[in-house]
């Protein structure tokens, strides 16, 4: 069997991670490589043939710099930064390189260089060049005075010729050392800038999911429009759609005023209508009216971004962003950005409108376009619960077509079924708004009347019969006048609860047909809820 391979955010991994993040950040990592190179020069001090007197201080002040520096690693990044110890420290090896060089001049030489030109390098890279100009002086300086004493008449021209080969040196690594910190500097921009799109892919993909996870239409309106804001840092925008009768709507806002949430927005009238018309991601400059009519909006904002909504090839809307920013505020990266969101907005809209629908067909019948037996039992149910809580009176109406199957065994199946879609149609058109209409059956129509006395239904159910009798349907060229039978009940006068309250409505409607059609009868109860009977007849 082979093992398995280790998970490198555990065990050791990890605490392998936490140690290179630690130990080899940066500027930490060069503090600790120049604090090698100096340990190297406090053993070379050790030999130096120093008075006794002198020699206790010295041993004294060893372990007190080494400590001195070590605390300035590890804790001076909380009192300043990592490019200020640095510097500091620069200072402080010049010094005791140029006490090396006092008392070990053959020693010194080719080292003490590389000491210094690693000090201005590290200046060069993580300080600024005042500092290292500076600092190149001090080194010109400092080494003249450890080393010229020293020198006779022939020696001082080999380091004339030496010091000029250090300032060539270092302005060579200087000029290298400029070089290299633009490079750095890029590379960091790179970086933060990788970042910056790694958070937004990131946003972006959180929005994607809770756009598409979102299945109500009005609020996944807001919820687009609400982070499409957020992700390009826009403190307005909008979302207009099309509407079913062909016209463009304002139906989502943010940092818009809400009386002009619903406004018609007619295509080439306005910066809005333009975008539009487009139907592709622009920027426009705010130099006139966004809307059809001047609103607070014109003078208030530079810019207008917009980004149109397809779907499958069909144009849906258009999502607009509005920015005060005096310059162009699309990048290529926003544009990228705009069109992912809007990718997702399509796909939003699409998955609600498909849900509505699904939800209208679990409660729509698919014939007439009126509620079905499970909408009707469920409306019904709650209209009860309100009457009886507020102790209402609720009314139901039973509607029976009296000629279906007369139309259906004379033209047909087809000319039966468009004879109860236009019954459902005449029905819709003479009850009122409040009033709830399901098909029942294949002919048959519930109505539920809230907050209605038995009197008011009688008499809107007079309008219905008289409305059918006067409007003859047309099959095959031939006008043919229709009737309907209805039935009448009212809660809780002659029924108690759900099922008594249908009972009733039925048995009233059973006893209409028996009489011949074209009448309405309302329904009693007796002392037992369970036995209905009729008890008035209005032909």
């Amino acid at each position: 069997m082979f093992g398995m391979a280790k998970n490198p955010s555990s065990g050791p991994w990890r605490r392998f991670a936490k140690f290179q993040t630690l130990y080899f950040n940066n500027d930490r990592s060069i503090l600790i490589a120049r604090l090698v190179i100096i340990v190297n020069y406090v053993l070379v001090i050790r030999n130096f043939p120093i008075p006794d007197s002198i020699r206790p201080l010295i041993s004294l002040s060893v372990p007190l710099f080494l400590l001195v520096y070590g605390l300035l690693v590890w804790f001076g990044s909380k009192f300043t930064g990592y490019r200020n110890i640095n510097m500091i420290l620069s200072c402080l090896e010049i010094l005791l390189v140029s006490f090396c060089f006092y008392h070990s001049l053959d020693k010194m030489i080719i080292g003490g260089f590389l000491l210094y030109l690693v000090g201005i390098i590290v200046n060069i890279l993580f300080g600024d060049y005042l500092f290292s100009i500076l600092l190149s002086l001090l080194v010109n300086l400092s080494y003249t005075a450890a080393v010229f004493p020293r020198l006779d008449s022939t020696e001082r021209q080999y380091f004339y010729l030496s010091l000029l080969i250090f300032n060539l040196l270092a302005v060579l690594i200087s000029i290298i050392g400029c070089k290299i910190k633009k490079i750095l500097n890029a590379i960091q921009v790179e970086k933060e800038e990788s970042k910056t799109q790694l958070f937004r892919l990131q946003t972006l993909s959180r929005i994607a999911k809770e756009i598409t996870s979102e299945l109500e239409l009005e609020k996944l309106l807001y919820l687009i429009v609400q982070k499409t804001s957020e992700l390009m840092k826009s403190n307005a925008g909008g979302l207009i759609t099309l509407e079913s009768d062909n016209i463009y709507r304002l139906k989502a806002a943010k940092g818009i005023p809400k009386n002009l949430i619903g406004k018609e927005i007619q295509l080439n009238s306005g910066l809005l209508g333009r975008s539009l018309n487009e139907r592709k991601i622009a920027v426009f400059k705010i130099n006139g009216k966004i809307m059809e009519t001047a609103s607070p909006l014109d003078g208030q904002y530079q810019f207008l971004i917009s980004s149109p909504i397809f779907s499958k090839g069909d144009f849906l809307g258009v999502i607009f962003l509005l920015s005060d920013s005096p310059t162009n505020p699309l990048s290529k990266d926003d544009r990228l950005i705009l069109e992912t969101m809007s990718e997702y907005a399509a796909i939003g809209i699409f998955n609600a409108n498909l849900f509505k629908t699904t939800a209208n067909l679990c409660v729509n019948d698919y014939l007439t376009g009126v509620g079905n037996l499970r909408y009707f039992y469920q409306q019904l149910e709650q209209c009860l619960a309100i009457a009886d809580r507020y102790q209402q009176s609720c009314s139901l109406m039973m509607v029976d077509s009296d000629c279906f199957r007369k139309i259906k065994h004379t033209y047909g199946n087809t000319q039966g079924f468009m004879h109860v879609k236009y019954l459902a149609e005449l029905l819709k058109k003479t009850i009122r708004s409040s009033d709830l209409i399901a098909r029942y059956d294949r002919d048959t129509f519930m109505i539920i009347l809230p907050q209605t006395t038995l009197e008011e239904a009688v008499a809107l159910g007079e309008r219905i019969k008289n409305r059918v009798s006067s409007s003859p349907v047309n099959i095959d060229g031939q006008l043919i006048t229709a009737t309907v039978s209805i039935g009448i009940a009212s809660y809780p006068d002659q029924a108690k609860n759900l099922k008594t309250l249908v009972n009733a409505v039925e048995s009233a409607l059973r006893q209409a047909a028996k009489l011949g059609g074209n009448h309405l009868l309302t329904a009693s109860v007796s002392n037992d809820t369970s036995d209905t009977s009729t008890n008035s007849s209005i032909h």
